[in-house]
């Protein structure tokens, strides 16, 4: 079985379902209008068009394939490798869903989050977790106590897919 993701290593997304490395959609491939699928027939794209969402995470290949897979979706994305830089863009109130890592170097989820709570709760409403920790007691802990929906590292387009249906996201 897959090892979680943790310091010093790296968690995959996959832009196809089992897939191991992140691949892009194939060029000029948007949600077909009106359809739910996107132009290869195969996967559910958002129905929303245009859903802003934030993507905070010091890993930039990881960013990147989360960007892709997204956008192929038909999100706007906005990506940041800072928990800094993207607390100043989540409190900004701009995005639909925040998607964070917890464990980053210099402001991590959790601090992050608490922050937002204070200073930005309608923000922080719109956070999400992503996380190879979902073993640590801490963690766990901190998960249940925020209550807020969290994405498990690695995953694939399909579990991304999902994951934004569970967050209310209209997909077809």
């Amino acid at each position: 079985p897959p090892r979680p993701a943790g310091p010093g290593r790296r968690a995959r997304v996959s832009a196809a379902g089992g897939a191991r490395e992140p691949a892009a959609a194939p060029a000029g491939a948007p949600a077909a209008a009106g359809t739910g699928r996107g132009a290869g027939g195969g996967e559910p794209a958002v129905a929303r068009a245009g859903l802003r969402v934030l993507v905070i995470d010091d890993e930039p290949g990881l960013h990147r394939a989360i960007r892709r897979v997204l956008e192929y979706f038909g999100c706007e994305v906005t990506t940041s490798s800072t928990g800094e830089g993207g607390l100043e863009l989540a409190a900004s109130g701009e995005y639909d869903i925040i998607l964070c890592d917890i464990r980053m170097p210099d402001l991590d989820g959790r601090e992050l989050y608490d922050r937002l709570e204070r200073d930005a709760p309608a923000a922080a409403r719109r956070l999400a977790f992503m996380t190879g920790d979902t073993v640590s007691d801490e963690i766990r802990l901190f998960l249940k106590a925020t209550g807020r929906p969290t994405l498990a590292k690695p995953f694939g387009r399909e579990q991304l897919a999902a994951f934004l249906r569970s967050m209310g996201v209209e997909t077809a």
